[in-house]
């Protein structure tokens, strides 16, 4: 039960997250979905990478642009392990050069996470554009360690 209830709350705040993308007025990608590579190889999982506005401190009711990203990856354990990526915002990202110092452990037991972009007429697999998508689906599977139950998958739709 505990495992399902994170999840949910782990798609909660993706989609929250999501949900302040940043649109772009120039020639940058501000949001870049794509195949994940980790330890191992590629798997059929995605990372997706963003400019949203964040709230670093939330007394202050600021805001600032940041980029935010979730992707798997496995650790010393060879455990997987879904990430989050937090780096302030940086005008000359281009979807690939990422710190690997800004990426943290957001869950446990998520073992597939999927994103795919809606264009208006057609969900993308991938999304490398200037143009932001008009919705953002975000799935992702669950299972304890010890695979005592089967998967559980959990989706939700973010309109941007």
């Amino acid at each position: 039960m505990q495992i399902y209830q994170n999840a949910k709350e782990v798609l909660s705040q993706m989609s929250r997250e999501l949900a302040t993308t940043f649109p772009s007025s120039d020639s940058n990608k501000y949001l870049v979905l794509t195949d994940s590579t980790y330890s191992g190889g590629t798997y059929d999982d995605d990372q997706l990478i963003f400019a949203a506005a964040y709230n670093f401190n939330p007394d202050s009711g600021e805001y600032d642009l940041t980029h935010l990203g979730y992707r798997l990856n496995t650790d010393d354990l060879n455990d997987i392990k879904l990430q989050r990526y937090k780096k302030d915002f940086s005008a000359s990202y281009d979807g690939s050069s990422l710190d690997s110092n800004a990426w943290k452990e957001m869950a446990l037991y998520v073992i597939s996470l999927n994103f795919r972009c809606y264009d208006g007429s057609n969900w993308q697999d991938s999304w490398s554009s200037t143009n932001l998508p008009k919705a953002v689906e975000i799935t992702i599977k669950v299972q304890d360690k010890q695979k005592r139950y089967s998967p559980k998958t959990f989706q939700n739709a973010v309109y941007i």
